[in-house]
């Protein structure tokens, strides 16, 4: 049985609940007929876009930007043809003329029997609040929060835009690529606090940029690193006149609550096509020059060369190897005997060596700086520290008096949390009283030193643990230094000793140093004496100890108990 077809009553109810409908929508509604004149809006049009039903009524509303005209006119072609469509993100003028961000919809308004056309029915949401959600979100993924700069993300896609780019065209012109790190900035949040941190960040940020043409690219990787993109290059001498603007930039002094901060900077270069044609190569190159600049003292820049790839190479290869020297029974220690005035052996130093199994016998100055840097060198540390405690120990027992041990010790490993106890751990397992350890310690890197590292050396000084200040008179503000620091001993650095016979200054320094270690009941070594000039121009001065190749060149640990036997034969005979 068929449905009863609707009666007036029932097709008027029905007209007024879609009218209802429409006047409810919270979405703005627009019908129109054929020539576009306005026949229905309904309030949320109204609420949206400022115009009123009496406004609109038999009118058109002129409110489709000019560049959008061409686009809504396919719509519309559409529509005639029946089609319809929804999703289409557009703007659209208010009628004071502001622009919403809108999402437009809309169908062909057909008569009641819906074969003959009558316009259209466009339905507009407003996306105004979503839009700008989604450019939040998309600032957040692609920017920086503290410097607003595009971060990480941003530099490597538009980094391999310019690679694809250029590779394509092949294109004549060049651009280059900056890796810029602050020297020093850990120092600044270290002392400062990380607000002035934050601070110092974000004002080379305004710095870089004034550094920049509008053609050019910053961005911030995160702590201290920032890179740069300059496009448009020419010359190589267009890069380093930049960077000489950059470097002075930095160099400024920073001013924050009064408190004046001075840094500086290491910039690293490579140059598009010319230091690689890939992406992966161009950054490593750029971070090799940077690391070059930084290695050679700071506030310097250097472009990336095939010599400084073959060293990194060399260095990728050191690196693996030492990682795994200790478990192959790779390193080894010599020994240099300490003597008194009286050439009596009272010490004696061990130095670490690495018998590499294909490149020989390697000198520490080419290894522990990658061993601090890549963290073995606290495993190392002990090793070196159980190894030279138990020849002593050995020494010991077989006569030729009491020699302590020196043993150096970097700020990596004070640094460790457990370096006192294990100190302490050490000597009990080797049964080694702690007055013959000495633990020597670079003047160089004592700025570097935390209170807690102090701290670290006192107790274990209490434990009858002595310190010394290696290269003395090398570093920075050493009178600090014997002010601050547990210190028993002082090694005066082979530097001044090897020209003090040919140069006055020298020897002032030495008779200087000794004359300050004495009145502070602080003893003094000689570092690298040669010559019997030399050893008696100490003795004379008053110097404990000396150390060098005209004692004693570093040896094995069997060797130096020969020298012990025969030391301690003489002194019975």
């Amino acid at each position: 049985m068929q449905p009863p077809a609707p009666t007036l009553s029932n097709k008027k109810k029905s007209d007024a609940l879609h009218c209802a409908v429409l006047e409810s929508a919270p979405d703005p509604v627009l019908v129109r007929c054929v020539d576009d004149r306005v026949i229905y809006l309904n309030p949320a049009f109204t609420r949206v876009f400022g115009w009123t039903v009496d406004e609109c009524l038999g009118k058109q509303i002129h409110f489709v930007p000019d560049d959008d005209r061409s686009n809504t006119q396919l719509l519309m072609d559409r529509i005639q043809q029946h089609e319809t469509f929804s999703g289409v993100e557009t703007v659209r003028y208010t009628k004071g003329g502001d622009l919403v961000d809108v999402s437009i919809s809309g169908a062909a308004f057909l008569d009641a029997k819906g074969e003959s056309r009558k316009g259209s029915i466009i339905t507009l949401q407003d996306i105004t609040e979503r839009r700008r959600k989604d450019e939040e979100l998309r600032f957040v993924a692609y920017h920086d929060m503290l410097t607003g700069l595009p971060n990480r993300k941003s530099f490597y896609l538009r980094l391999d835009d310019l690679v694809q780019h250029h590779s394509r065209r092949r294109s004549d012109r060049t651009w280059a690529l900056m890796f810029l790190d602050l020297d020093k900035f850990k120092e600044v949040n270290d002392t400062l606090g990380h607000d002035i941190g934050d601070l110092l960040l974000k004002s080379v940020a305004e710095r870089l940029k004034g550094c920049l043409r509008e053609t050019d690219h910053l961005f911030r990787l995160g702590g201290d690193e920032f890179t740069v993109i300059l496009t448009n290059l020419n010359r190589d001498i267009d890069v380093a006149n930049v960077t000489d603007k950059i470097l002075k930039a930095i160099k400024h002094p920073f001013v924050f609550n009064g408190k004046e901060v001075l840094i500086s900077s290491s910039i690293g270069i490579s140059v598009f096509p010319d230091d690689g044609w890939e992406l992966e190569g161009l950054v490593k190159n750029a971070d090799m020059a940077m690391y070059s600049a930084k290695n050679n003292g700071g506030n310097d820049y250097r472009f990336f060369t095939e010599e400084m790839n073959n060293k990194a190479l060399h260095r990728m290869k050191m690196e693996n190897n030492l990682r795994k020297a200790l478990e192959h029974n790779e390193l080894l220690l010599y020994y240099q005997p300490l003597v008194d005035s009286g050439n009596r052996i009272v010490g004696i130093e061990a130095l670490l060596r690495w018998q590499h199994p294909e490149l020989g016998l390697i000198m520490p100055g080419e290894f522990l700086r990658i061993g601090e840097e890549i963290g073995v060198i606290v495993s190392m540390g002990r090793w070196v520290l159980e190894t030279a405690c138990e020849q002593v120990r050995r020494w010991h027992g077989m006569g030729g008096g009491d020699p302590f041990v020196s043993v150096n010790v970097t700020n990596r490993q004070l640094r460790e949390p457990d370096f006192e106890q294990m100190v302490l751990d050490v000597l009990e397992k080797i049964d080694l009283p702690a007055r013959y350890l000495n633990l020597e310690v670079a003047e160089g890197n004592m700025i570097h030193y935390t209170d807690n590292c102090i701290a670290k050396m006192k107790r274990l000084r209490d434990n009858g643990v002595t310190f010394s200040i290696d290269d003395f008179g090398t570093g920075y503000s050493s009178l600090f230094y014997l002010k601050q620091f547990p210190i028993d001993g002082l090694k005066i650095d082979r530097s001044f000793i090897s020209d003090a016979m040919q140069n006055k200054s020298d020897r002032e320094i030495i008779k200087t140093i000794i004359t300050m270690a004495n009145n502070l009941n602080i003893d003094t070594t000689a570092e690298g004496v040669e010559t019997k000039d030399q050893k008696d121009f100490l003795i004379h001065h008053g110097c404990k100890k000396m150390q060098g190749f005209f004692f004693a060149t570093p040896l094995p640990g069997e060797k130096v108990g020969d020298m012990l036997k025969k030391q301690d034969g003489a002194a019975t005979n």
